[in-house]
Formats: C-alpha cells, sequence, structure tokens
C-alpha cells in the first residue's frame, strides 16, 4: 500500500509479466484467464499464443490437409503445434485404432498419404528423396516431417554385394536417423537380414515406435537365423512395438520382446507371435497400458496380459 492506493497483481508492468507466462502451460493460462473479468482483460494479447495447443487439436480434423500445412508458415508456434499433432498421429499405434468420426478418418488418411513420401523400399525412393535435400543440410534440420519412415530389407546371402538401396539408406540415417520416432520395417528372405536390421535400430536413437514384419528370415542352409536380445541396441525412448512373424521365425519376437518388453506401453502383434509362450509375454510387459492382438487364441497367461492393460482389440 502506497499512501491511500492499493497495489495489486494487475498493477504489475507488462514485462513483469511477460517474464511470468512463459512459466505458464496452456491449461494453467486458461485456469487463471477464466478466474475474473480483470485477469481475462488483462492477458487478452496473449490467449491466442498461449491457449493454441488446447484448441488447434479440435478444429484440426475440420481442415484440409493443404489448409494444416499452409498453417505451419503463420509463426514458429503454429509450425510446432501443428506438427505435434501430425506426429502424434504419424507415430503412435493406439491414435489411429479408435476412429471416431469420418473427419478423423479423412485426418489419419490425409497423414497416411504424406508419409508415403518417406517410404524407402528402393533405391530410386531413397535417390529421389535425397535428391530434394541440399547435401549440405544440416544434420539438426528434420527432414522427415512426420517423424516416420517405411524401410524394406531384402536380405542378401553375400554381405560383399549389398544392394544400391541399402547403401543410401546407411548414408541417408547416418546424418538424420536420430530424427525418427517411428519405423516400419519389412524384411524379406535370410542372410544378412538380421544384421541390416540391427544396424538401422543402432541409428534410431530416439525411436518411440517399432512395427517390424517378418516375412522370411533363413540362412542359406535353411537353418532359422537366431536373433538375440544382446544384439539388439538401447532404445530408451520406445514405448511401442508392433510383431508379425511368418512361421519359423520364432527367435525373432522373442528377442525383441526379451530386450523391450518391460519399457512397452504399447504392444500389438500377430502372426506366429501368438504361438509364443504366454508366460513369457505376461513376465516381460510389466508396465503394458494397450494391447492389440490378432487373435486371442487359448493362452491363459496370454489372457492375463489382456486383462492388465487398460485398452484391448
Amino acid at each position: 500500500m502506497v499512501g491511500n492506493s492499493v497495489t495489486s497483481v494487475f498493477d504489475l508492468l507488462p514485462e513483469i509479466w511477460d517474464g511470468i507466462l512463459p512459466f505458464l502451460n496452456s491449461i494453467d493460462f486458461h485456469t487463471v484467464i477464466n478466474t475474473s473479468v480483470e485477469w481475462r482483460q488483462m492477458l487478452e494479447r496473449n490467449k491466442s499464443n498461449k491457449l493454441l495447443s488446447l484448441v488447434l487439436p479440435l478444429v484440426v480434423e475440420y481442415l484440409p490437409i493443404q489448409t494444416i500445412l499452409s498453417c505451419r508458415e503463420v509463426s514458429s508456434k503454429w509450425k510446432t503445434e501443428i506438427d505435434n499433432i501430425i506426429q502424434f498421429h504419424s507415430v503412435c499405434f493406439s491414435s489411429t485404432k479408435y476412429v471416431e468420426s469420418q473427419r478423423r478418418q479423412r485426418l489419419y488418411s490425409d497423414i497416411a498419404t504424406i508419409n508415403k513420401r518417406y517410404h524407402f523400399n528402393k533405391t530410386p525412393d531413397i535417390s529421389h528423396f535425397m535428391n530434394q535435400m541440399s547435401y549440405n543440410r544440416d544434420a539438426n534440420q528434420n527432414p522427415f516431417p512426420t517423424r516416420r519412415i517405411s524401410i524394406k530389407i531384402c536380405s542378401n546371402d553375400n554381405d560383399a554385394e549389398l544392394p544400391d538401396s541399402y547403401l543410401k539408406l546407411q548414408q541417408l540415417l547416418l546424418q538424420f536417423g536420430h530424427h525418427v520416432w517411428r519405423l516400419n520395417v519389412t524384411i524379406f528372405g535370410g542372410g544378412t537380414g538380421a544384421t541390416k536390421l540391427v544396424w538401422i535400430l543402432n541409428h534410431l536413437p530416439n525411436l518411440k515406435y517399432l512395427d517390424v514384419r517378418a516375412l522370411l528370415f533363413y540362412r542359406k542352409n535353411n537353418e532359422p537365423q537366431l536373433l538375440k536380445a544382446s544384439m539388439l541396441p538401447h532404445l530408451n525412448n520406445l514405448v511401442g512395438l508392433h510383431l508379425n512373424a511368418g512361421s519359423g521365425v520364432s527367435s525373432f519376437p522373442q528377442a525383441f520382446i526379451q530386450r523391450y518388453g518391460n519399457q512397452l506401453d504399447e504392444f500389438s502383434c500377430g502372426g506366429d507371435v501368438l504361438s509364443m509362450k504366454g508366460k513369457m509375454l505376461h513376465n516381460s510387459m510389466s508396465k503394458l497400458q494397450h494391447l492389440f492382438v490378432g487373435q486371442m487364441g487359448e493362452s491363459q497367461e496370454f489372457k492375463k496380459i489382456v486383462q492388465k492393460s487398460k485398452s484391448f482389440m
């Protein structure tokens, strides 16, 4: 109090509030402006930026994809928020399991179309992508807006004769692999398949979601190629795993579950993965929140995993 006047928080200089507001997240800011008319009037000029992360996810599915992408150019704040929405729907398994409306389906379809730009299944795909980028591009600049890439590994029995597509893929991931949050990979054939897969995972240190499908996984002598958990790298951010394995590749899903099972929030499986010992699955997934399977089977241990998870499909 100065003289007979009372000093309140509303008398603080705007510069002081500019130093305080960055510490408020969107929900806290929303609570503050709803406290009183005075607060709402004082913080009016900050509403558009501070509430953007709350409002944008509600309206984005009503907008055409080109409009959404154009909005990224409004400001760095808009770009960050829109990229976060696109990346969430592109990367997370559970985000596409519950489709609530045709508008949401259209949004997923539009994002899937964007993801097709990052399908590196053969040499022309990778060469075209790399030619579009500047060869002097800073490795800190993310070339994958959706943070998701798809790869096909066609194994070669002769390690000395690696296909040109794999060499180009190595070049791409060496520089930009740390930007990838989701990898979809399909393995055909045998020979060097496991070696290539392990190399790729070693160059995706920030991977959050991994979708692996192994159709054939054999050595030249037709013996199953073993993939051990100890061969797989640390992926500390990995929270989602989908496995779909063909017959005769039991070591493949076992290695992934043993290596990453206890850090998973989401697990999805199909194919011969469902024939694994349910007890091993149950003991290896202590943090599981969402489970998606192709079929239930009769395993009582497998059903225990379903009962533990918050959602099942």
